[in-house]
């Protein structure tokens, strides 16, 4: 008897779970195409024209350039690592 109620209840909750499954699905549907049909209406205009695109704008400055020493940076990051390691590791032989 006691094995009969336990099937049941199983039954019961996977019932539950398979339906909550399908709701959150139904949920999740309504929430992606309320959004999607936002998302569409407003990249409109008022009387159904696209925007406009951006204008250009000036160009960049001239600056330094960002990889021209970056093997420079990861030598020092790796000297540096290699430094605290070691400190840490004498340190722990010390005490």
């Amino acid at each position: 008897m006691i094995f009969l109620n336990l099937i049941l209840l199983a039954r019961f909750f996977l019932y539950i779970y398979a339906t909550m499954i399908i709701q959150n699905k139904k949920i999740l549907a309504s929430f992606l195409l309320m959004s999607i049909s936002f998302v569409c209406h407003t990249q409109t205009i008022g009387n159904g024209q696209m925007p406009p695109p951006p204008q250009a704008g000036p160009p960049n400055p001239p600056g330094f350039p960002i990889d021209d020493s970056l093997i420079f940076l990861f030598a020092a990051a790796i000297i540096y690592g290699a430094y605290m390691s070691f400190k840490m590791l004498k340190k722990k032989s010390h005490v």
